[in-house]
């Protein structure tokens, strides 16, 4: 059933888990990710490649790599979230260049596992009367793992 974004949440974890799968993932402890106020689209895409043979002149596409892409969002900016300082180390602080885990879960409970490194976190004063936020993103590596609402 269709609804809106209202209620998902965003946690973070500096690790990958035993086993890329519901089970692995779940043992993780996150922490969770405060002042989220956007989540873009994020999944993958497959590369596909194309061979025109010369005596049919037809394309034929072959099925080549998959780019996972990036989660990211926008953020209000929390000096004393958690979440927030976890992205914030794992951006150039002592967690940099290793890969996180990622739990995303929508308001009925289904969630969106996944692994990567995070490659963005930044500020955003804006102007007099703007929410001082930022922006983060998570340059994903392994597959999307979903696991359907209890």
């Amino acid at each position: 059933m269709a609804g809106t974004s209202l209620g998902t949440k965003f946690s973070i974890v500096q690790g990958e888990p035993d086993t890329f799968d519901d089970v692995g993932y779940a043992a993780l402890t996150y922490e969770l990710v405060g002042e989220v106020g956007n989540i873009g689209t994020f999944g993958g895409t497959r590369e596909m490649p194309t061979f025109t043979p010369i005596d049919t002149g037809v394309v034929e596409p072959v099925a080549g790599s998959i780019d996972y892409g990036s989660l990211s969002g926008d953020i209000a900016h929390d000096a004393t979230n958690a979440g927030q300082d976890v992205l914030r180390s794992g951006l150039d602080g002592p967690n940099a260049t290793l890969k996180h885990s990622v739990k995303l879960e929508d308001p009925t409970g289904a969630i969106i596992y996944t692994t990567g490194v995070v490659s963005e976190f930044q500020y955003n004063p804006g102007s007099a009367n703007s929410i001082y936020g930022g922006s983060f993103a998570v340059r994903l590596s392994k597959k999307l793992v979903p696991v359907v609402a209890p």
